[in-house]
């Protein structure tokens, strides 16, 4: 078969499927496969803890008594991308892998891509039309054309698909909003008098955080305040100084005022941040701790009031008061939000999105899997409305029961539980497997399927954090972003190799430790010019390819 041939048809097999309508939570029949066993492999750092049993509790009893099939998934407690590395090295690979897959420069993105080019990874185009509720999840619309193009569909990949995307939304309607911002114990604001809504800049951040310092504020054991911290390795400290880049971005790259693409690590505002970041540790305004914390260590400070301003998503801070008690003990520590901050433009923190997904959760299968068909299967099932209701809600007239429109309710015992933050509530349920398998292919059907996103959010999501998405809403944007140009480099898997690892973090948070500016801006220097030497001087290469291909279009996004 020519290229020309070959192309044409898989044009013709992308606009059936954009003609087609969505199939997920398509009922069909089941096929049984006796009693296969695989493994799973949940690629997030800290992202997945297993029931006491995996093989044999509840929902995965049930879901062997309908497929024959079971499921066992491990979690990590390590950097993504270097586990990721470790497995593929080793050969010792699990039947299933589910991962960061970011697309465009992410290290994540760049192992798995060179996993699939190397053989590792089973092709899915000649299966996944058998599978109903999977089918769809690469759909223009679900995922966005640039993700489709430069990456679910990577030229390097030869026209197979080897990534399923996962938990991407159905309709732009449905996007989720995470809620990321910067939040203040609500009795130090108050006793702080400060008007929160005008913190904007890195400077106002600054300023408030010396105030708090100053303050001598005590946390509800009595101990001095940190004036601010982050959840698990510094997860949310970017959000205190977002002001240091113009607007949001879709890249991590540049266009100079002569309109010369650059690489945002070597930009200004990049330097930026990471001395505002120093300052911040030199002075004792951040916890040190925060760049290697876990998040039950931050839950704990925060829910004991030790921390002043938190960071990351606004329910990380608002559930580890609930989870630790202190929601009803302690109300007047509730976090509130500061600003929202503003980008260097002077418009407001948004989130900002692409009209359709432009990076997911991925799903990959290696080659040493032991039977992609079951795999597959197990897969279609949990994402229909039968195996939804199954994993998400458990057991009809023990964990949940159907209301008036026939959907699915947790009993109100479960709803006053989660949202009192019941840990052992928690527990007790993964133990018997419900919430463990909520593995959501397009998520957001579920929504429309059963009327909220999830078990016990029908009309209760906390006030707190509704009324912080009024004021820092998502922005959707039309566009393609520049890193798509990745995908048509030559010397793409040297440029993934380059990008790859921790040696980014590491430069930077050495830096955050300098004891001077000078220190600091030397340990940058020395990570800019290992990128502009590293693997025969690739990057230069990649930003002049990405500088010839800029006239292609007039739509780009940075």
């Amino acid at each position: 078969m020519t290229k020309k041939i070959l192309s044409a048809m898989l044009a013709m097999a992308l606009l059936l499927s954009l003609a087609a309508p969505l199939a997920l939570g398509e009922e069909t029949e089941l096929k049984h496969y006796g009693d296969v066993r695989l493994t799973m492999l949940f690629v997030w750092n800290g992202g997945k803890i297993a029931p006491d049993d995996t093989y044999n509790n509840d929902v995965a009893k049930a879901i062997r008594e309908k497929i024959g099939v079971t499921v066992e998934i491990e979690g990590i407690m390590m950097s993504e991308t270097e586990k990721l590395n470790l497995i593929f090295a080793s050969g010792d690979m699990p039947d299933i892998l589910e991962f960061p897959f970011w697309g465009g420069s992410g290290g994540e993105t760049g192992v798995i891509k060179k996993a699939a080019n190397e053989g590792m990874l089973l092709p899915l185009d000649d299966v996944i039309d058998g599978y109903p509720n999977l089918r769809d999840a690469w759909d223009v619309g679900v995922v966005s054309q640039k993700f489709l193009e430069a990456d679910l569909n990577d030229p390097l990949f030869g026209g197979k698909k080897y990534v399923i995307p996962n938990e991407t939304p159905g309709s732009i309607e449905d996007i989720t909003h995470w809620a990321y911002g910067v939040f203040i114990r609500g009795d130090i604001a108050e006793a702080l008098g400060t008007d929160l809504s005008a913190v904007k800049t890195p400077d106002d951040m600054y300023n408030l955080l010396t105030a708090v310092k100053e303050g001598g504020f005590k946390d509800l054991n009595g101990n001095d305040v940190i004036p601010s911290s982050s959840f698990h390795n510094g997860w949310g400290v970017d959000q205190m100084y977002i002001g240091f880049e113009e607007h949001p971005y879709f890249s991590d790259f540049r266009l100079d005022e002569e309109g010369n693409v650059k690489y945002r690590f070597h930009e200004q505002p990049y330097l930026d941040q990471v001395l505002f970041v120093r300052k911040l540790v030199a002075e004792g305004l951040l916890d040190k701790e925060c760049f290697t914390t876990t998040d039950t260590l931050a839950e704990q400070k925060t829910a004991n009031g030790t921390v002043a301003v938190q960071t990351a998503q606004y329910s990380a801070s608002l559930n580890a008061m609930k989870k630790l008690g202190t929601w009803q003990t302690n109300p007047e520590i509730k976090f509130i939000p500061v600003g929202p901050l503003a980008y260097g433009d002077g418009t407001t923190k948004i989130q900002a999105e692409l009209n359709g997904r432009n990076g997911t959760h991925g799903i990959a299968f290696p080659v040493t899997n032991k039977n992609l068909e079951a795999s597959l299967a197990w897969f279609d099932f949990i994402n229909s409305k039968e195996g939804v209701i199954l994993t998400e809600y458990g057991f009809e007239g023990d964990t949940f029961n159907f209301n008036e429109a026939g959907q699915p309710r947790w009993t109100d015992e479960l709803i006053a539980g989660k949202a009192a933050g019941d840990e052992a509530q928690t527990v007790s349920l993964r133990n018997r497997g419900i919430r463990y398998y909520n593995i959501p292919l397009i998520s957001s059907e579920r929504y429309k399927w059963f009327g909220e996103t999830e078990p016990g959010n029908a009309d209760a999501e906390e006030p707190l954090i509704a009324e912080y998405k009024k004021i820092s809403p998502i922005k959707l944007y039309d566009g393609y972003p520049v890193s798509a140009l990745i995908s048509s480099f030559d010397r793409q898997d040297e440029f993934n190799a380059l990008t790859a690892g921790e040696r980014e973090r590491v430069a930077r948070e050495s830096a955050y430790f300098a004891e001077t500016d000078e220190e600091a801006i030397a340990i940058i220097e020395d990570y800019r010019t290992y990128l502009m030497t590293g693997e025969n001087g690739v990057l230069p290469a990649l930003l002049q390819h990405v500088q010839d291909n800029l006239p292609s279009r007039d739509d780009w996004l940075f």
